[in-house]
């Protein structure tokens, strides 16, 4: 058991609390120095309870019909969909909200079976990566980073136009892109500091801009 831990309260709720492990911890795509435990958050029942309030602050504006959970965090999730379907929370006030959690193959890729499915077809699916995940292949996706040529960007942002559905890997500057039909945002490794830019301008941070771009179309986040 892990003994030497750092335990740091949420800005809004300080009894929602997540442990830190300091030290070496291998995954499978990546190795990093702190563990980041969600244990408690996800099998205490008040805790998650009062998770899913911190989090129906954040999304209160925006149209939610799905709720994409992973790592164990349904029970969390259904709380969410709760809280954002009661009579007070205005935009989604009524809705049956879906919570849905997608399956990871062997390869860590994430899958959707056939009955959850309709919620991602047909519809323009970004999902947002750091640089130093780039290497990962992704059948079908359109890449789109500094990496690759002017004309390769500029067909990726014409392929979009068309309106026609697509897959696009990219780093933040791909949520800038012309998306017509946007349904899903995948954030991977939201954690990583290359999706914040502080010079040049313009100033953002890539999770919270991928948490606007999704409420603009009415499209889910991950």
């Amino acid at each position: 058991m892990l003994m030497n831990h750092i335990t740091v309260p949420a800005r809004g709720n300080r009894r929602i609390k997540l442990t830190i492990y300091p030290g070496h911890f291998a995954t499978s795509h990546a190795h990093v120095d702190n563990y980041i435990s969600m244990t408690e958050v996800r099998t205490s029942s008040i805790m998650a309870s009062e998770t899913a309030e911190e989090l129906a602050k954040v999304f209160k504006y925006m149209q939610v019909d799905t709720i994409i959970c992973l790592e164990y965090t349904q029970n969390i999730g259904a709380l969410l969909a709760k809280e954002l379907s009661d009579g007070r929370r205005e935009v989604n006030s009524g809705k049956d909200i879906h919570v849905i959690t997608p399956s990871i193959n062997s390869n860590n890729q994430l899958t959707f079976t056939s009955d959850t499915q309709p919620f991602v077809t047909g519809r323009s699916v970004l999902i947002l990566t750091p640089e130093n995940a780039l290497s990962r292949e992704v059948p079908s996706a359109l890449v789109y980073n500094r990496q690759i040529t002017a004309g390769k960007r500029k067909a990726v942002a014409e392929k979009l136009r068309t309106g026609e559905p697509a897959l696009v890997l990219g780093t933040r500057t791909a949520l800038f892109l012309p998306f017509s039909r946007l349904g899903l945002v995948i954030v991977d490794e939201e954690q990583d500091a290359g999706y914040k830019q502080d010079a040049p301008a313009p100033r953002y941070h890539a999770r919270e801009s991928a948490i606007m771009l999704a409420g603009i179309h009415g499209a889910k986040v991950v």
